[in-house]
Order: C-alpha cells, then structure tokens, then sequence
C-alpha cells in the first residue's frame, strides 16, 4: 500500500508541479481532478 502526503501550509496554493505529481501518484487525470473539484 502506497501513500500520498498533500501538505497544508495556511492559505498558500499547490504549485502546479506539485499538484501534477500528486495527481500522478493517485493515477487521476487533471480532467477527472477538476470534474470531482467542481462536485464539491
């Protein structure tokens, strides 16, 4: 079983690499990220 840690510092954003990786690690598209981030 593998992990991912997304980091929570306050107000700052993910940079766009960062989130690029943390969406690889979880094998979701940008695409599929912004349907579900729309949902919520």
């Amino acid at each position: 079983m593998s992990r991912t840690v997304v980091p929570v510092h306050g107000n700052e954003t993910l940079g766009v690499g960062l989130l690029n990786a943390i969406l690889k690690q979880v094998k979701l598209s940008r695409d599929e990220y912004e349907r579900l981030r729309m949902e919520v």
